[in-house]
């Protein structure tokens, strides 16, 4: 926040609330998923994919949230046919392992890759943190 007496711009204040609420990343993702899945009901698609976001947490999504599974080397015929030890292979067998032995999957954990330029929240701001 910005000391007493001090001026903000609009501008900046609404891109500290994108940044801090993580909207360019919720809207990328939506966006990709609707490029790749192209779904006839494109509003029932996007509230169904909001209430997914919900349950992963806003801080897990990214670009590739909703469109994880349409990676062309997590093919499920394709993970069955060639075992050539890729990330995506060992991605496979730690699965199946998991679901073999009983195990609850946790979830969806992203990469770290990020599409957008990262800004520092309000909060970081006023501490001096810069957020990577």
């Amino acid at each position: 926040m910005a000391p007493h007496g001090s001026y903000t711009p609009p501008q900046e204040l609404s891109k500290d609330y994108i940044a801090e609420h993580r909207v360019q990343q919720m809207f990328s993702s939506l966006l990709s998923a609707l490029m790749m899945h192209k779904p006839e009901n494109p509003v029932d698609f996007i509230q169904n994919t909001l209430d997914e976001a919900k349950m992963v947490g806003l801080e897990n999504v990214n670009w590739e949230t909703f469109v994880y599974d349409l990676h062309p080397y997590r093919d499920q015929t394709r993970l069955s046919l060639i075992r050539d030890n890729s990330m995506y292979q060992q991605e496979h067998k730690r699965k199946q392992e998991s679901a073999a032995s009983g195990e609850e999957s946790t979830g969806y954990k992203p990469d770290v890759f990020k599409l957008t330029e990262a800004r520092p929240t309000p909060t970081q701001s006023a501490k001096g943190e810069r957020q990577e």
